[in-house]
């Protein structure tokens, strides 16, 4: 099963293909199984051939290394800690998103348990608010995706295929680490951390969730994100 049809084809779950290539879960398997991997769409072309540079989205400039923003969801606030020394493009590129108020509106779309909640792109009514041109990866940043830190997601076809959709780590993901050059091994950029708001991503990985449409793991109850906004 391939969920993702075309170069085109919006994330719904996207982990099947990975899943072939890593010997991960994909849609539909076992939670007892290895964990699934994570995915997500681009505007745009996406059919550049993996490693390639791709279109960028210029940062604005920043006053801090470590800015911060306040995911202000339905279950309580979550405060992230973002790393411009470590991954520039990439919290540059999450900034520009938060400025413009993308993500408000937002939910989180899937939730593997012990594994990543995964938002950034979905609203209530499960339309997809489109990003714009994907970014360079910078997952060989040395930043691991441990429990509480927050990375990028991407197709599993192609490396350099962020936009705004990014996941929370749930668990020490190692399996997500830069580990290659290839595209299976390159890994997903971590960008920052959960400073505080560390109990409610603890709730999130207890909520009950379903299949529903294209989605493998959506919590049952309406988790949205109502703002993003940087406070430091």
């Amino acid at each position: 099963m391939n969920l993702i049809n075309s170069a085109r084809k919006k994330l719904a779950c996207g982990f099947a293909g990975w899943a072939m290539l890593t010997g991960l879960v994909g849609c539909g398997q076992s939670d007892s199984e290895n964990s699934p991997t994570v995915a997500t769409s681009s505007v745009g072309d996406t059919s550049t051939a993996p490693g390639k540079a791709t279109t960028v989205i210029a940062a604005k400039p920043m006053d801090s290394k470590y800015p911060e923003v306040v995911l202000e969801t339905t279950l309580g606030p979550i405060t992230l800690k973002l790393n411009t020394e470590k991954a520039p493009l990439t919290v540059g590129n999450f900034l520009n998103y938060v400025e413009r108020g993308h993500y408000n509106g937002t939910i989180v779309h899937e939730v593997h348990k012990n594994f990543i909640a995964l938002l950034g792109g979905f609203t209530d009514d499960l339309k997809e608010r489109h990003g714009d041109f994907p970014i360079r990866n910078e997952a060989a940043n040395g930043l691991e995706n441990k429990r509480y830190t927050v990375a990028m997601a991407r197709l599993p076809n192609s490396i350099d295929s962020a936009t705004s959709h990014f996941f929370i780590n749930l668990n020490d993901n190692k399996n997500l680490d830069h580990a290659g050059k290839e595209t299976e091994k390159f890994g997903f950029c971590v960008f920052g951390e959960v400073i505080a708001g560390r109990e409610i991503v603890d709730q999130l990985n207890t909520i009950a969730t379903s299949s529903k449409q294209d989605f493998p793991a959506l919590p049952t109850a309406t988790i949205a994100v109502q703002k993003a906004k940087r406070i430091k």
